[in-house]
């Protein structure tokens, strides 16, 4: 009988083995469940096979590039420069800027033989120069160029708590208006109102110019 006992155990140690690996006792193949001839639903949780996940489509496609902003929504940078090229015709060439500026989304701002201004977004300041180096050099070659820039980050936000202080004033002296006593105080605020608007209109104005130029770069290209 020990024997028989003996010869059991091996038999079981030997299935175990069958289904694990050598490595890390991982069963090889996974055991099938005896339904019992039960439906898929009737089966316990456990044994229910498990829902296949599918893949969520990625938010941008593959390969979408989308153009980032001209700036940051907190920074408002001011740039503008000067490239110096070397042209053989600066008539003809001066022809190519204009007909090219809407590679760069430029907005030509002045027009001659011997010069031409773009405003454009400073991202595409690289692009520009890459595309006047890449130029024929028996017929253009680019002589020189200089770049500043100016933050006027400060400015701006100081300009709108202004213009709020300045509205506010405003809509204070318009109501006095309405209950002056007499014609002298009814000029003396008047007077203010007028003070006031000017005021206004002048921050406003700034704030416009501010916005108008931040994220962008005025480029002043001279042809000898």
């Amino acid at each position: 009988m020990k024997w028989i006992a003996i010869a059991a155990l091996a038999a079981a140690l030997s299935a175990g083995c069958a289904t694990t690996d050598a490595g890390g006792g991982q069963p090889l193949v996974e055991p099938e469940y005896n339904t019992g001839g039960l439906t898929e639903s009737q089966l316990p949780r456990y044994a229910q096979t498990p829902p296949q996940t599918q893949p969520q489509p990625a938010t941008n496609p593959p390969g979408e590039v989308k153009e980032a902003p001209l700036e940051d929504a907190q920074v408002r940078i001011q740039r503008a420069g000067t490239i110096t090229l070397d042209v053989k015709d600066g008539m003809k060439f001066s022809l190519e800027l204009l007909k090219n500026a809407g590679k760069f989304d430029a907005l030509v701002m002045a027009f001659a033989n011997t010069e031409v201004n773009y405003r454009m977004p400073s991202a595409k300041l690289n692009a520009l120069l890459e595309w006047l180096s890449s130029q024929d050099p028996k017929l253009v070659e680019v002589d020189g160029f200089d770049f500043s820039a100016l933050d006027r980050t400060a400015e701006y936000f100081s300009l709108e708590s202004r213009i709020e202080v300045a509205r506010t004033a405003y809509d204070r002296a318009r109501e006095l208006l309405k209950t002056a006593s007499n014609a002298s105080e009814l000029n003396q605020l008047e007077a203010k109102l007028e003070q006031l608007q000017t005021k206004l209109d002048g921050y406003e104005t700034t704030l416009r110019d501010i916005k108008l130029r931040a994220g962008r770069v005025e480029v002043r290209i001279l042809l000898k």
